[in-house]
């Protein structure tokens, strides 16, 4: 049983990774979403004090350049402190950073280390 369930999670694993789009989210809202704006400042005093979703989405900013200059590899520092907290959308752009290679040196074990993070987070919420 405990195989068939690590066999499933790998399998989901792959799935995210088959369905990953070539560029992360944006930063910028999407409209009709619910989404709460703030500013970029906040956003940045947030992630300062630890707050992982604001952590994820500074990463993203950093990682385009939207609202800062563009920076991959502060935005991979953001990404890696809101995933060690378990933050699963932080843990799938790190590893989609490192598949990329973006701000780092590809590292497909390290991405699909992530990859399998992220999933597990995501089947967790759904069960």
């Amino acid at each position: 049983m405990k195989a068939h369930g690590k066999s499933r999670r790998s399998g989901y694993a792959l799935l995210l990774v088959l369905l990953v789009s070539a560029t992360l989210p944006s930063c910028k809202p999407k409209p009709g979403g619910n989404i709460q704006v703030i500013s970029l400042s906040e956003l940045t005093e947030r992630a300062r004090k630890g707050e992982a979703a604001a952590q994820c989405n500074l990463g993203v900013c950093h990682l385009n350049g939207e609202g800062v200059p563009k920076n991959e590899i502060e935005g991979i520092q953001w990404f890696r402190k809101a995933a060690d907290q378990g933050d699963a959308m932080a843990q799938f752009n790190l590893g989609l950073c490192l598949a990329k290679g973006r701000g780092v040196k590809p590292d497909y074990t390290e991405a699909l280390k992530w990859y399998h993070k992220a999933a597990a987070r995501i089947i967790l919420r759904h069960n």
